[in-house]
């Protein structure tokens, strides 16, 4: 019989997966458990729902002063258009240039 190594006594083996593992699960149960509430998420889900209402509010007033500055906008250039017509108006009659020159406008629509 050989005495020696064979005979020395044996330590348990145990895999690193498996010490890993049951690290994790002391570590695990030591943290305290995260509990989810279903009023909290009522109460989440209302406030998500709110601040969405307002933000389409707000967009929906923004759009509408908006419209409003374009509709005024509007007018002043097209106020603005006719006082240039009339400065350009009374410019050619000054010169003299209202019979047959071969003159192009400078406003208006051009043919393709």
């Amino acid at each position: 019989m050989e005495t020696g190594r064979a005979g020395a006594q044996k330590k348990p083996a145990i895999s690193r997966t498996t010490a890993a593992a049951e690290m994790w699960a002391l570590s695990a149960a030591r943290r305290p458990i995260k509990v989810r509430s279903s009023t909290r998420d009522e109460i989440d889900r209302y406030w998500r729902m709110r601040r969405m209402i307002e933000e389409d509010h707000l967009l929906f007033a923004q759009k509408a002063a908006a419209r409003i500055r374009a509709k005024a906008l509007k007018e002043e250039d097209h106020r603005r258009f006719e006082e240039l017509l009339k400065k350009m108006m009374e410019e050619e009659e000054q010169t003299g240039g209202g019979g047959g020159g071969n003159k192009a406008p400078g406003i208006g629509i051009k043919d393709w």
